[in-house]
């Protein structure tokens, strides 16, 4: 990315993402200082993190480096892995992934071989909100099932109440499901 975009990338949508949302706390650090050690979160903490990385190399060893790079993550060669965003152009790469703490410098040095580290970011989003708006939603839910199928059990409905409660019934197991998929999917981000 030449510098140019990034400067209009952070014009324009860094007051954004300040303004939307709170839950992102990014830190960078320069190539000439220590290198980023993956975060883990404090006990009870809801964070996952984003591991960003851009470097310097030939533009013969690019496509290589961003190949190898994929691979190991998909592989989990240095753990649980995401590749989130690649961007290439002729003098540069950057690479955006979920990782497990422990495979963000083996993945950076990976990715590094051959070039030099111009820029490292690691960014956490707060899950724990979500998290607690899905079980609040879930629980909700599950009381209000529980009261559908004491209705249904009542011997006194007529038959248009019974597929009224029966309709009702399945759009609430549908919403049950979406939100156990929400709950995983915010999970399987928390382990990052």
């Amino acid at each position: 990315m030449t510098t140019w975009r990034k400067l209009m990338w952070m014009i324009v949508w860094l007051p954004m993402l300040a303004a939307c949302s709170k839950k992102l706390e990014p830190t960078s650090m320069e190539a000439t200082s220590a290198p980023v050690a993956g975060e883990t979160p404090k006990a009870g903490a809801l964070l996952a993190y984003e591991h960003s990385i851009s470097i310097n190399m030939p533009v013969a060893q690019i496509s290589g480096r961003v190949s190898a790079v994929r691979e190991a993550c998909d592989s989990a060669r240095f753990g649980a892995c995401n590749v989130l965003r690649i961007e290439q152009s002729d003098r540069d790469a950057s690479l955006t992934v979920r990782v497990v703490p422990a495979g963000v410098e083996p993945l950076s040095g990976l990715a590094s071989q051959g070039g030099a580290i111009s820029s490292r970011e690691t960014s956490a989003q707060d899950l724990s909100e979500a998290v607690a708006d899905n079980r609040r939603q879930r629980e909700q839910l599950d009381a209000y099932a529980t009261r559908l199928g004491e209705l249904a059990q009542r011997k006194d409905l007529a038959v248009a109440d019974l597929i009224a409660v029966s309709r009702e019934q399945a759009q609430v197991q549908t919403q049950q499901a979406t939100l156990e998929k929400e709950a995983t999917q915010q999970q399987r981000l928390h382990r990052y």
